[in-house]
């Protein structure tokens, strides 16, 4: 069974190395980055592997949740 992480700060020094990690692991990978900026610190063979979730994506959808739902 592949195993599943999400990587918060995906662009920084640490998020890139881990995920370079995580990926020659085989680790299937949710990242959240602050702009659509992540296409520039990976090659199109490792960004294609990435669930890439924007930051303003993740607040505007919580945004849209009530809390009394």
């Amino acid at each position: 069974m592949r195993k599943s992480v999400l990587v918060a700060g995906g662009t920084g020094f640490i998020g890139h190395n881990l995920i370079d990690r995580l990926l020659d692991d085989d680790y299937e990978i949710s990242v959240i980055v602050r702009e659509k900026k992540a296409e520039a610190y990976y090659n199109h063979e490792q960004y294609s592997r990435l669930n890439v979730i924007t930051a303003n994506e993740l607040f505007e959808q919580a945004g849209e949740l009530s809390p009394f739902d």
